[in-house]
């Protein structure tokens, strides 16, 4: 587990540094974005990282293929 999230904390670095060539609302079959992803996986660090970075606009508004938001993934953690 430890490699993992290490792995997904290179990725969000990543992620931060080519902002403005990813498009971090794209959403995948299910309809969840990456956001939604961090939120299943408990990737609290990587998460508040994301969010915390003023220069990243993500939408919060968007739903998967269930009407879910990643807001409400997060509540129903």
């Amino acid at each position: 587990m430890k490699m993992a999230e290490a792995s997904y904390r290179s990725s969000i670095d990543f992620v931060l540094e080519k902002r403005n060539d990813i498009d971090l609302d794209i959403q995948d079959n299910y309809g969840k974005t990456l956001l939604m992803h961090m939120i299943e996986n408990s990737l609290n660090d990587s998460i508040k990282k994301l969010l915390e970075n003023n220069q990243i606009v993500i939408n919060l508004n968007l739903a998967d293929a269930n009407n879910k938001t990643a807001l409400f993934y997060a509540f129903d953690k």
